[in-house]
């Protein structure tokens, strides 16, 4: 007799453990698409940004490491605090960035906003 959570986490079916006299397990909500704009309370926003930035620094590490890839994430704080996620050297980064002479891709927030809004289709 295998638990539901023994099952989920081998892999296997979950309706398969419930005797014929439970009820179903009710299906997963959709998840739903939230309009990205700015939080207006400062103190949820600043929370969000600490949360998410921290989130993006550990996305950034994990392409580096998959894709063996250099990689530079610079943000700034609402507070105008700075901080920085390098795979190397930001300093040599940075001047291979300036340096750089080959193609670019240059992706703003602009951009990605257009993007969204063709997609969703406004």
């Amino acid at each position: 007799n295998y638990s539901r959570n023994s099952l989920a986490r081998r892999g296997g079916h979950i309706h398969q453990a419930i005797p014929p006299s439970q009820p179903p397990l009710p299906k997963p909500m959709a998840t739903r698409r939230s309009a990205i704009e700015r939080i207006e309370n400062k103190r949820a926003r600043q929370v969000t940004f600490y949360k998410r930035n921290a989130g993006l620094a550990k996305k950034a590490h994990e392409l580096s490491v998959l894709c063996s890839v250099d990689v530079i994430l610079i943000t700034f704080s609402p507070s105008g605090r700075m901080s920085c996620f390098s795979s190397s050297s930001p300093d040599a980064l940075l001047k291979r960035c300036h340096d750089h002479t080959g193609q670019r891709q240059v992706v703003t927030s602009k951009m990605l906003t257009k993007k969204q809004a063709a997609r969703d289709g406004h």
